[in-house]
């Protein structure tokens, strides 16, 4: 009896062992790329329900061209994405990630 609790003991102790090697998912990296997408994607969101203010608003746009302005902007979206996954799979993603969001930041001067 006492070598199959000596043994159970052991067991939890590798267990244990093998947790605390493991390395934690939600390091100081993982955050920061986290809160980067989150931004990134938030602001890009955000512009869906604001832009047609802005337009009418600002530019006295019609119904018609922010309808075109919309629409552009979703087919821009959907021709980018359909190639950013061949992009990431291919290329180092740490590299793809930081060209660019210095191409959104060279593109985006005035914010």
């Amino acid at each position: 009896m006492d070598k199959i609790e000596e043994d159970i003991s052991r067991g939890v102790d590798n267990a244990r062992s093998n947790v605390r090697a493991m390395e934690r998912l939600w390091n100081g990296n993982y955050k920061r790329v986290w809160s980067a997408n989150f931004m990134l994607f938030f602001s890009f969101m955000l512009l869906t329900p604001l832009l047609p203010l802005y337009l009418s608003e600002e530019f006295g746009a019609d119904r018609q061209d922010i309808g075109l302005v919309l629409s552009g902007y979703t087919v821009a979206t959907l021709v980018v994405r359909a190639f950013s996954g061949y992009i990431v799979d291919s290329f180092p993603r740490k590299a793809v990630l930081m060209i660019t969001y210095f191409c959104l930041h060279c593109s985006l001067p005035g914010i």
